[in-house]
């Protein structure tokens, strides 16, 4: 649902998934910055995402270190 409603919000349709329901059940800044990240670079959005994910979790591993 997330990498098709950033699909959708990077045509210009809103945000709506794969089935046109409007994506009100989750936070909507993972999609936001899906398809902005797309907008920018011009990359698929499951590449992008792919990407962002590898980024968070190298990011999530060094807040834990500083945690322990």
């Amino acid at each position: 649902r997330n990498l098709s409603t950033a699909d959708n919000l990077a045509a210009g349709k809103g945000f709506v998934d794969f089935v046109r329901f409007p994506f009100v059940q989750w936070p909507p800044l993972y999609p936001l910055t899906l398809a902005g990240l797309k907008l920018l670079t011009g990359l698929g959005t499951f590449q992008i995402a792919w990407y962002f994910n590898a980024f968070l979790y190298l990011v999530n591993l060094w807040l834990w270190s500083e945690l322990l």
